[in-house]
């Protein structure tokens, strides 16, 4: 996994009034004030739609949220987690329709992905979305999601570099060449 060093929103957390006090700090939109760290390992295993205080999640209510990753030194992501609070839609919570992932420029790389929920007709859950067959060489990365209903709530998320199959594959075949080219 690769550390992020910090984030930033481009658009506020928790716009609009909000029914949960565990969704970020009204006053200021700056939802690590009272709500959730995006970051910290901390995911929710709260069951939608039931109303709960201080979920450590972030909410965006009716707006699409961005938010950029910025890692501290140059790093190739080739996987993007995000886990989502779904609830079918009940209470105004659902995943995202897309996600977009892009460097800042959005040039350098900017790809859109359809959001399929891996738990159709399932609600109430914390659900993990994995985003692959890419990469890209940056030091930060921006995450734009499109709201599938009121609010979007994010519990976590991750990047990584290479995911861990490949790389213990890897590892396996240089450590064999390592061995051979002794011989």
């Amino acid at each position: 996994m690769i550390s992020v060093s910090d984030y930033t929103y481009s658009t506020l957390a928790n716009q609009g009034p909000s029914p949960h006090s565990g969704y970020g700090d009204t006053a200021s939109g700056d939802p690590t004030l009272g709500g959730g760290e995006l970051t910290d390992s901390t995911i929710t295993t709260a069951v939608w739609p039931n109303p709960f205080d201080n979920t450590p999640v972030v909410g965006f209510l009716d707006v699409d949220p961005t938010i950029t990753f910025n890692f501290g030194s140059t790093q190739t992501i080739q996987k993007v987690s995000l886990w989502m609070a779904d609830s079918g839609g009940a209470s105004g919570v659902a995943l995202p329709t897309h996600v977009r992932i892009r460097t800042p420029d959005g040039t350098t790389f900017n790809r859109q992905f359809t959001v399929i929920d891996p738990e159709p007709g399932e609600s109430g859950s914390t659900v993990r979305l994995d985003f692959v067959g890419f990469s890209a060489t940056t030091d930060s990365l921006v995450v734009e999601t499109t709201r599938g209903a009121q609010w979007t709530m994010l519990s976590e998320v991750s990047f990584d570099s290479v995911p861990e199959s490949v790389a213990a594959l890897f590892s396996g075949v240089g450590a064999l060449l390592l061995l051979r080219r002794r011989r």
